[in-house]
């Protein structure tokens, strides 16, 4: 039935007399009823029974120019429809065209025996392109309950002006890209951590590192199958409450260019090793001592220097023994002691 049709105010009852009442007409297979219909807004309600005889449904017409209409089924569904979104002169649309506004003291959807589905489109320009727009003056629970909770989009922006708080038995947090965190603290409260990096891990621009362990049966290991590389443009300093070892057991690398040595300390300045009990340089195999600027060996105590095999001391130059201790008589005593001592 077109809407275009304007019904007639009033119906003509002088020209003849109605004998029979008024029949229904089949129109495209189906039969339509119209219940009462107004002369003013074209507005009606009409029943529409389709050629199966079993499929039927009731319409209630708003306003012609509107376009808006609800529909009740046979199956038991019911449609909902509104109008399209008018426009004026110029392209401007009109506020509230087309929309479908609800206002309750109280109400409650419940779909159980189907899935509910809300589709929106992108809205109108004037709307920034939001097609779903929420407003609660109070707090929003959103529940699934025994099953999963989709949040799909291209961006998804959670702003929360106060605190964000994820809570769950576990939190995996996946991205085939980078994850980037900024705040201006950071603190990570667990038992147990662990991180498997399978490139590169680069810390850059931190002022200060401090790691405090409070349990004195912490440890800190730090194990690598390649190179281990320290560099800082001030101090370095190594402190242990216990004892401290350093063994290089020697063989291939790429950061140590001198590989005749399987461990090596030197510096730019003055070098100095020593204990305030007693240091003890030790080696299984042969010990060399060298300096190309000099050698001096100085104790204010007492020099021994033993061997369980031959002792050899030899100078290309002048070599010097003498004594500064002076005995009682005023002369110093240097004793030479040996089976057979060969002076030559």
């Amino acid at each position: 039935m077109s809407n275009n049709v304007v019904a007639a105010k009033n119906y003509p009852d002088d020209i003849f007399k109605q004998t029979s009442p008024d029949e229904t007409q089949e129109v495209g297979g189906a039969l339509l009823n119209v219940l009462t219909k107004s002369w003013q807004a074209r507005s009606m309600i009409y029943e529409i029974s389709f050629a199966d005889e079993e499929t039927n449904r009731l319409r209630i017409q708003g306003p012609f120019q509107g376009g808006a209409f609800m529909s009740f089924l046979s199956d038991g569904g019911l449609r909902i429809r509104t109008g399209e979104v008018k426009t004026q002169k110029g392209g401007s649309f009109v506020a509230g065209s087309g929309m479908l506004g609800i206002k309750a003291e109280g109400g409650l959807t419940l779909a159980s025996e189907c899935r509910g589905n809300l589709y929106f489109n992108a809205g109108r320009p004037e709307d920034e392109e939001e097609g779903l727009n929420v407003l609660s003056d109070g707090d929003i629970i959103t529940q699934a309950r025994g099953s999963e909770f989709h949040v799909l989009g291209k961006t998804i922006v959670i702003d929360a002006t106060d605190e964000l708080i994820l809570k769950g038995l576990r939190i995996r947090l996946e991205s085939q890209g980078k994850i980037e965190m900024a705040a201006a603290n950071i603190v990570h409260v667990t038992q147990n951590k662990k991180e498997i990096i399978t490139g590169q891990d680069l810390k850059f621009g931190a002022g200060e590192t401090t790691d405090i362990k409070i349990d004195p049966r912490s440890s800190k290991n730090d194990l690598s199958p390649g190179q281990y590389n320290i560099k800082v443009a001030g101090d370095y300093k190594v402190q242990a409450g216990g004892c401290v070892s350093l063994f290089g057991l020697g063989g291939p690398g790429t950061l140590i260019t001198n590989r005749s040595v399987g461990m090596g300390l030197s510096t730019k300045t003055k070098f100095a090793a020593g204990g305030t009990a007693s240091s003890d340089i030790v080696s299984t195999g042969f010990t060399t001592i060298k300096g190309r600027g000099g050698v001096e060996v100085t104790t204010t105590g007492l020099l021994d220097m033993s061997g369980t095999s031959s002792a050899m001391i030899t100078s290309e130059g002048t070599m010097d023994l003498s004594a500064n201790i002076v005995n009682l008589d005023g002369t110093a005593t240097v004793r030479i002691t040996g089976g057979l001592i060969y002076l030559n």
